[in-house]
């Protein structure tokens, strides 16, 4: 006997009712919207009172659209507020041990008939220093919150085989916030083996959104490091792809999504694709939805408005952005070393060295892995910046075998290949240049060839043999042309310098000559003396150098 299939009966749709119901869930969508934005505001002021209202009047709704912010706002919450309403205790460590995916709760929350007590008790505990360790963090205390998070790995590497198999298929969700912790304490490489094993054991579990988040920080990380190899194959191994949802309304953006986001722009930035770059950071989910990414997000953004945008008003940005939180958030690890090193690109780029290298010494100073390697890099170029060659030679050559990332290798080699170059050492120019184009060329890092001017740039092509492609060497002409500028080389007296501020003061020669008690002629005699420095013929030309150049005449840093 056969069976036909049934035939589907038609959906009558009750248009008034769909739009309706449409149109009230945009609404609530935006209304809950509005309150995350305003739980943001009571953050930024402290305003603790106003931060739990918020949260306890709209906890149902927040939760389905908002639970980042949630976590991060109640995480934050002071611990006198905390004592003071004990529930909040229990929000917090609710939030900070829910799972990323739309699965049952966990064991600690409903206890499945033979679980053993010892692994029920053990997770208890791991629940609890999870908990601590992403509520330090959020209050800045990033080492505090990395030592917590190690605690958990120690008790979980000790467990026993049979409790290991039965709390393995929540630890993702866990693992991930140790990861996180050991991250922004800046503890990179520690923070990659507990990405790596948060990704093994979402995938054997069936946990996209946390395989995504792990996934997406690794290539983030290895972006940094240079290795652009592994992050893009660890982009390619997200189980939600990050492009896809950027093509939806950001109404539908996701925290999970945003280091991979991030690691797309890094990535596009290092080849000078700068349409890529941008199409990333509009993929990223934003302070809203991902808030403990700020710091990253500039550093991110600094890179790209460095090389195709504005650097000096991104700079104003990053400082209004560092301005508005609680001091305690940029003070330290991973985001300190992130927003100094956006200064330091910056002030670099537009020629600013005192301000340059007040920004390195800060960066120099971080606790943060990959600050130290960071600031030689800098100090190397902007010694290779103010024609310091001879001594570029020397600490690069004591640097190149020793930098612990590929960037830092690919940096200083390219530092090495100038000096040598810049001090007549054309050979081992050329020499070490082929070795870069390799490395250039393995892995798309273009970045690298913005440190020479054209002149550099063609001679050593000429010179190597090295054969570029037509859209790496377009992409490089496109780039800023202030990253591979080198200071003139003009030495001005004090004198000549005070009267170069001056001039870009607007003050005409007499009233320069009252404010420094001098007569007009001595201001005129001083003012052709520059011009004849600079090499210009009117004072609109020396205040247009004057304005390239700040470092010939500014006292300090910007």
């Amino acid at each position: 006997m056969t069976h036909t299939a049934p035939i589907p009966l038609p959906v009558v749709v009750d248009v008034d009712v769909a739009v309706s119901s449409s149109k009230l869930a945009e609404t609530s969508s935006v209304e809950t919207q509005s309150v995350a934005r305003r739980i943001h505001v009571a953050l930024e002021a402290e305003d603790w009172r106003a931060v739990t209202s918020l949260i306890g009047d709209n906890w149902s709704s927040l939760l389905r659209t908002s639970r980042e912010t949630v976590r991060a706002a109640v995480s934050a919450l002071p611990d006198a507020v905390v004592d003071a309403q004990p529930r909040w205790a229990a929000a917090r460590e609710y939030l900070n041990y829910s799972p990323q995916g739309s699965g049952p709760r966990p064991v600690k929350y409903e206890k499945h008939e033979g679980s053993s007590g010892m692994a029920s008790e053990l997770l208890d505990v791991l629940a609890q220093l999870t908990s601590r360790s992403a509520s330090e963090r959020s209050h800045g205390r990033f080492q505090l919150g990395a030592e917590a998070a190690r605690e958990a790995i120690a008790l979980a590497g000790g467990a026993t085989p049979d409790a290991v198999a039965e709390f393995r298929p929540v630890i993702a969700d866990l693992r991930v916030q140790w990861a996180i912790s050991l991250l922004l304490a800046g503890a990179t490489r520690e923070a990659a083996v507990q990405f790596e094993a948060t990704f093994d054991d979402a995938v054997t579990f069936d946990n996209s959104r946390t395989a995504t988040e792990a996934a997406g920080s690794l290539a983030f990380i290895h972006s940094v490091n240079g290795d652009l190899q592994a992050a893009r194959a660890w982009l390619a191994r997200q189980p939600l792809d990050v492009r896809g949802v950027a093509a939806v309304a950001h109404a539908h953006a996701d925290q999970v999504t945003a280091m991979g986001a991030l690691a797309a722009a890094n990535i596009a930035i290092d080849e000078l694709d700068e349409d890529a770059a941008r199409a990333a950071l509009v993929a990223d989910p934003g302070d809203e939805f991902a808030p403990e990414q700020w710091a990253l997000r500039l550093y991110v953004v600094s890179r790209a408005e460095v090389l195709f945008g504005d650097a000096y008003a991104q700079l104003i940005r990053n400082r209004a952005a560092a301005q508005a939180r609680v001091p305690y958030l940029s003070a330290s690890g991973l985001n300190a070393w992130a927003l100094h090193y956006a200064a330091s690109a910056i002030l670099y780029a537009v020629n600013d060295v005192e301000g340059a290298a007040e920004a390195v010494a800060s960066l120099e100073a971080v606790d943060a892995e990959p600050a130290t390697e960071s600031a030689r890099v800098f100090t190397t170029w902007m010694l290779a910046n103010t024609r310091s060659d001879a001594q570029v030679v020397v600490d690069s050559a004591q640097c190149l075998t020793r930098a612990p990332s590929l960037r830092g290798s690919a940096e200083m080699m390219a530092a090495s290949v100038s000096g040598h170059l810049h001090t007549g050492h054309v050979d081992q120019a050329m020499k070490l240049f082929r070795s870069l184009a390799v490395i250039v060329a393995e892995q798309g890092l273009l970045s690298v060839l913005t440190r020479f001017d054209d002149d550099a740039l063609e001679a050593l092509l000429a010179g190597s043999g090295v054969d570029l492609d037509e859209v790496a060497l377009e992409r490089r002409a496109r780039a800023n042309p202030r990253m591979f500028a080198r200071l003139p080389d003009v030495q001005l007296t004090d004198r000549e310098r005070v009267v170069l501020r001056h001039l870009l003061s607007a003050r005409t020669l007499e009233e320069i000559a009252v404010e420094e008690h001098v007569s007009r002629n001595t201001i005129k005699s001083q003012t052709r003396s520059l011009f004849r420095k600079l090499g210009v013929s009117s004072r609109e030309a020396a205040v247009e150098f004057g304005l390239e150049y700040p470092a010939l005449w500014a006292e300090s840093g910007l």
